[in-house]
């Protein structure tokens, strides 16, 4: 997929709004037109035409109410396609964990600021930054934005990524750690096979594990949990080694 870009080589992203109060329809997109490389392509009330108008438009991100009427916002975006990426919106804090199940970059509560919809969308401009690098090329490594630079990683350097608040954090191999804004469950899709998410809030190469018990890894010095959701696959991909 290629995207045009701004005088500042950002990506430009199409996005909708689904919400069904005009009030919050009206804010974010204030909030979304003050931003340069953005473009609201849509507001909709209405779940259904908004999803129709998803599936067959080339659009990046979708600002999602999850209390809907017609639909429960979680539930819409497990039919909003993988390419497109999902910024809920919602008044309800208690579906942040519900939140990691599908494809959502971050997590809005209201009322909205614009500081909220800003920091968001530079977690949506890392995400397919480094997408379209990846899709354009079979690259060992990526570049991430880490403290206003673009810094380069080689995929077999890492050790593990670890998933805290708003940022993930890359342990490498030579002990350096690099923090980038952008969301673990984002830039799980983009990395290869030889990582693997033990937990929710871990991703490990496997080719750098040292040892492994029924609860932790250990990676060099490191010790990682691993979550009873994901200790039957990682014990069963040790196996096949």
């Amino acid at each position: 997929m290629v995207y045009g870009r701004t005088k500042n080589n950002y990506l430009i992203m199409n996005c909708v709004i689904i919400d069904d109060e005009p009030y919050a329809q009206a804010l974010i997109q204030e909030h979304v037109s003050a931003i340069t490389d953005v473009c609201v392509k849509g507001v909709f009330s209405n779940p259904q035409k908004a999803l129709d108008y998803v599936k067959n438009n080339d659009i990046q991100i979708v600002f999602l109410d999850i209390n809907m009427p017609e639909i429960n916002g979680m539930k819409l975006a497990k039919s909003i396609p993988e390419r497109t990426r999902i910024i809920f919106t919602t008044a309800y804090a208690k579906y942040a964990v519900e939140s990691y199940s599908v494809n959502a970059l971050d997590y809005i509560l209201k009322p909205i600021s614009f500081e909220q919809v800003d920091g968001a969308i530079q977690k949506a401009r890392t995400y397919f930054d480094v997408k379209t690098q990846l899709d354009e090329t079979e690259s060992k490594y990526i570049y991430v934005k880490s403290e206003y630079k673009q810094v380069k990683i080689y995929f077999d350097e890492i050790l593990y990524i670890q998933n805290i608040k708003d940022y993930v954090r890359f342990y490498l191999n030579n002990g350096t750690k690099i923090m980038s804004l952008m969301s673990l469950k984002s830039l799980e899709s983009m990395l290869p096979d030889i990582f693997i998410k033990v937990h929710r809030s871990f991703i490990i190469n496997r080719d750098r594990i040292d040892e492994i018990s029924s609860t932790k890894l250990k990676i060099s010095k490191y010790e990682i949990p691993v979550s009873e959701r994901y200790r039957k696959e990682v014990k069963s991909l040790i196996k096949n080694e």
